[in-house]
């Protein structure tokens, strides 16, 4: 079984755009270890998944955050700021899985209120308002029609789409969302961050 719940946080396809450009076909993610909350670094792809929120947070973090608990994350309305400001106070502190210049831009959830398998996305550098996508996955594969919530970040909006390639019905989300609506709930198989 778990193997299936980590193919399944594992299963998405990222790349980043630099501002004007046009997006390019995006290579397959790797393949997730174990566990249900995953972390994808959207310019590498690399995706690894752990058997606990926590656990996700601390390595993605390289360590610097270490008491991130689904829960206190779900309360907390500014949770990816204070990791990247977390992350951003300590770079060079120690050697670290993560450069000092990759921001949290957001996790998405299984289920409403921020609970259930979760998946977090790394990106090299924060969204800015001068580009209408900076990061964008053309297909969630096995995170399609399973996102109930979401958390933004790094100056990031998110925007998801009922059908692959950016198709279909969409809706933007500017803020942290405990429910995404009855039109995107377990509906999404696309998604972009501006």
């Amino acid at each position: 079984m778990t193997g299936l719940v980590a193919a399944a946080c594992a299963g998405v396809l990222l790349a980043s755009v630099p501002a004007g450009a046009a997006p390019a076909p995006a290579p397959e993610t790797s393949r997730a270890t174990s566990g249900p909350h995953c972390a994808t670094h959207v310019e590498t792809r690399k995706t690894t998944c752990y058997d606990t929120f926590r656990e996700a947070v601390s390595a993605t973090t390289g360590g610097r955050v270490t008491n991130a608990t689904q829960a206190k994350a779900a309360k907390d309305s500014a949770f990816v700021d204070k990791v990247n400001e977390t992350v951003g106070a300590t770079a060079g502190t120690a050697a670290t899985s993560r450069a000092a210049s990759d921001f949290f831009l957001g996790v998405i959830y299984e289920h409403t209120r921020f609970r259930g398998a979760s998946h977090q996305f790394w990106g090299d550098g924060p969204c800015n308002d001068f580009s209408d996508q900076e990061y964008w996955m053309v297909d969630l594969l096995n995170w399609n029609n399973r996102i109930s919530s979401l958390k933004t970040g790094s100056n990031c909006d998110i925007e998801l789409f009922s059908e692959r390639d950016f198709n279909g019905a969409h809706q933007l989300y500017f803020t942290n969302t405990p429910n995404v609506g009855s039109a995107m709930n377990d509906q999404a198989e696309s998604m972009v961050w501006k």
